[in-house]
């Protein structure tokens, strides 16, 4: 992993050589675990997840429930320096699905300041807010 390089990059060279805050670092390596698809990577083809296969599921309490182990246990699998504080998941009337993950940096021992990663998975589309 990267451990200071994070999403967004802009046009210019500064952004790919510019040290990043842990917040967008973490929230960066999050997205690069759950956007990559199994097999993707040559050297390590079991990182990442089958996440965007469940964008054409029916959006329903199971479906629901396996988002969130699927995302649990990537983000527990790929990064040590995250440790999941809550994961929750909310069926929203659109045929959507919520995820809501508060996660907190292992690395600087604080365990109460958590950060917040929301993500609409919806008919043929991922958004994350």
């Amino acid at each position: 992993m990267f451990e200071s390089m994070a999403l967004p990059w802009d046009e210019t060279l500064k952004s790919l050589v510019e040290l990043k805050d842990d917040e967008s670092v973490l929230k960066s390596s999050v997205l690069w675990i759950l956007l990559t698809n199994r097999g993707e990577r040559v050297m390590l083809p079991e990182f990442g997840t089958n996440l965007l296969e469940k964008v054409f599921e029916m959006n329903d309490s199971q479906n629901a429930a396996d988002l969130l182990s699927i995302v649990s246990s990537a983000v527990r699998k790929w990064d040590s320096r995250i440790e999941v504080q809550d994961l929750k998941s909310e069926i929203l009337e659109d045929n959507n699905v919520r995820i809501r993950m508060s996660f907190s940096n292992v690395r600087e021992g604080n365990e109460t300041a958590a950060e917040i990663l929301t993500f609409v998975l919806g008919p043929g589309s991922v958004i994350f807010q």
